[in-house]
C-alpha cells in the first residue's frame, strides 16, 4: 500500500498546482484585510483549489509539499491504494494515456473469489451464507473452506447451470487465479426428511423403486419419487413412510433390465391372486427408512426358486470414485461387464479382506476380479492399478474434443469453452479456460461458434489447444 507506481505529467495537473499557489498567495495578501467578505473569499478559493487537486488524485503529502515549497512540479506520483500484487502493467515510459487506459491491474489475492457452476435442480438448496469445501489438483490432500456470497440471477442457456460465487481466504497465497477446483457446498439441513441408502434404490429408467419389507422374508416393490442426494443417502419425497424398512442393497435383484421387470411382474401377480404381499425367499439385510441419519447396512442377495450357479472370476475395469477404507469398500465407475450383463455404471463393491486398499486413491484406473461370496453377492477378490502408459509422441498425445466458444481472449492466447465430455481424460461436460498454442490462428473466432479442437500436453503437463476447426 502507498507504493509509488508511476509518475504522470498532465497540463491540467500543472494548471491546478498554479491555481492553488495563486490562491495561497492571495490569502497571504488578504489575510489582514478589514473586509471580512474578502478574507472569506480568499480562504474559500484556497479550499476549492486544494479540493481540485485531491479530486485529481494528487496525494496529500504532495499537496503539503507544494504548499510548503511553493514550487510547481512537472510530474506527480500515483501510489498504490492497497496491498496487493501487480497482475498487469499497462503503462510504459513516455506513453500517452487517457482515462480509458489501464495503467496497472492490482489484485489483493489474500481473499479470492471462486466461481462455481451448479445444476438447476440443485439451485433450490443453495443459500447465501452456506459454507463450502474446495480442493484443487495443485495442492493435493488439502481442503479449503469458503462461503457463498452471491448467486447469479440467471442460468447459462447452453449448460443449464447457474453460477454462484464463493469467497475463500488465501492468506498464504497458495491458491492462484485460473485454478480449477472441485467444490462441495454444505447446504442448510432439511429437517424430518425421509432418507434411504442410495444403493437401496432400483433405477429402472422410467420409474424408481425400493423393496419394502412386509414381514420375515416378504418384500413389496414400491415406486418412489426421489429428492436430493448427499453423502450416499437419497431423500424419498413420496412412496415410503417413516419407520418402514427397505432392502439396503437392491442391485442383487437384477442382472439386467429384463430380470427387474420379470421380478416385479411376478410379485404383482402374487398380489392380484390374493397373496397378502409378494414374497421373495431371502436372507437379505434391511435398513430402516427414517427421518434421521442412517448407517450403511450390509445385505445378502435374494434367492428365488432353484439356486443357479453364478459366474466366477469375472474380470472388470473402471475408475475409482471413492475409497471407504474403514468399511473395506470401494466405489467404482466400471465399464460394461458382459458376463453379468451389467452396463456402464457407478456402484459400491465390498472388497475381500486379503485385498489391500492402502495404495488405492480416488481417480485411479484399476482392473479387478469379481467372485460371489457365500450370500451370492459379488465381492472384489483381486485388484490392481492400470499403470499409465509411457509418454506418447506429440502425434499420439492429441486428444480430440468438441464444444462451444464462450469467450475469446486473443491477447492472452486463451479460450473459454463449454465442452462435451472428454472420455480420454475422464472429464465431464463443463465450461473452462484453455491456453491456445502460438501457431493456432484465433482470427475470426467469436463467442457462440461450435468447434472441433485437439488437446496436447505441454512441458508443464497442462493441456493446450493445438488445432481448431470451426463448424458451419
Amino acid at each position: 500500500s502507498d507504493t509509488i507506481l508511476l509518475s504522470i505529467y498532465s497540463p491540467q495537473l500543472v494548471t491546478s498546482q498554479q491555481e492553488f499557489l495563486l490562491a495561497l498567495n492571495g490569502l497571504q495578501a488578504l489575510k489582514n484585510s478589514p473586509n471580512e467578505d474578502v478574507r472569506r473569499g480568499a480562504e474559500e478559493l484556497v479550499k476549492i483549489s486544494r479540493e481540485r487537486l485531491a479530486f485529481l488524485d494528487v496525494p496529500e503529502h504532495q499537496i503539503r509539499e507544494l504548499e510548503e515549497t511553493r514550487q510547481v512540479k512537472k510530474s506527480l506520483h500515483i501510489h498504490s491504494p492497497f496491498n496487493g500484487i501487480v497482475m498487469n502493467v499497462g503503462a510504459r515510459e513516455g506513453q500517452y494515456v487517457t482515462p480509458d487506459t489501464e495503467l496497472y491491474m492490482l489484485a489483493d489475492l489474500r481473499k479470492i473469489w471462486v466461481y462455481v457452476d451448479i445444476y438447476e435442480n440443485e439451485l433450490p438448496w443453495v443459500r447465501i451464507g452456506d459454507h463450502a469445501e474446495m480442493d484443487v489438483r495443485g495442492i493435493p490432500g488439502e481442503v479449503f473452506t469458503g462461503e457463498v456470497t452471491f448467486i447469479y440471477p440467471y442460468l447459462e442457456e447452453k449448460t443449464r447451470t447457474n453460477r454462484i460465487r464463493l469467497e475463500v481466504n488465501n492468506k498464504d497465497l497458495r491458491l492462484k487465479p485460473e485454478m480449477f477446483a472441485n467444490v462441495s457446498v454444505k447446504t442448510s439441513l432439511q429437517l424430518d426428511a425421509i432418507v434411504v441408502p442410495a444403493e437401496a434404490v432400483v433405477r429402472s429408467g422410467k420409474n424408481d423403486q425400493v423393496f419394502v419389507v412386509r414381514g420375515p422374508g416378504k418384500f413389496e416393490p414400491r415406486e418412489v419419487i426421489l429428492g436430493v442426494s448427499s453423502d450416499g443417502m437419497v431423500q424419498i419425497r413420496s412412496g415410503v413412510q417413516p419407520g418402514e424398512e427397505v432392502v439396503a442393497s437392491s442391485q442383487f435383484l437384477i442382472d439386467s433390465e429384463s430380470k427387474l421387470r420379470e421380478a416385479t411382474a411376478k410379485m404383482l401377480e402374487a398380489l392380484q391372486a390374493g397373496t397378502d404381499r409378494a414374497t421373495l425367499e431371502s436372507d437379505a439385510g434391511v435398513a430402516p427408512a427414517t427421518p434421521h441419519d442412517m448407517s450403511a447396512m450390509e445385505t445378502t442377495p435374494a434367492a428365488t426358486g432353484e439356486p443357479v450357479p453364478l459366474p466366477t472370476q469375472v474380470p472388470g475395469s473402471g475408475i475409482v470414485k471413492k475409497v471407504m477404507r474403514e468399511e473395506h469398500k470401494i466405489n467404482i465407475e466400471h465399464e460394461p461387464i458382459e458376463e453379468l450383463d451389467w452396463p456402464t455404471m457407478t456402484m459400491d463393491f465390498v472388497v475381500a479382506a486379503d485385498v489391500g486398499l492402502t495404495d488405492v486413491d480416488t481417480g485411479d484406473r484399476v482392473r479387478f476380479t469379481l467372485n460371489p461370496d457365500a450370500g451370492n453377492q459379488y465381492v472384489i477378490t483381486a485388484m490392481q492399478e492400470i499403470q499409465t502408459a509411457p509418454a506418447p509422441t506429440p502425434a499420439e498425445a492429441e486428444i480430440m474434443a468438441m464444444g462451444i466458444v464462450k469467450e475469446v481472449r486473443a491477447s492472452e492466447r486463451k479460450l473459454n469453452i463449454t465442452h462435451d465430455p472428454i472420455a480420454a481424460l475422464g472429464w465431464p461436460a463443463m465450461t473452462m479456460d484453455f491456453a491456445v498454442a502460438a501457431e493456432v490462428d484465433l482470427a475470426g473466432l467469436e463467442p457462440g461458434v461450435q468447434i472441433h479442437f485437439n488437446l496436447e500436453r505441454d512441458a508443464a503437463g497442462s493441456y493446450v489447444i493445438t488445432f481448431i476447426h470451426a463448424m458451419e
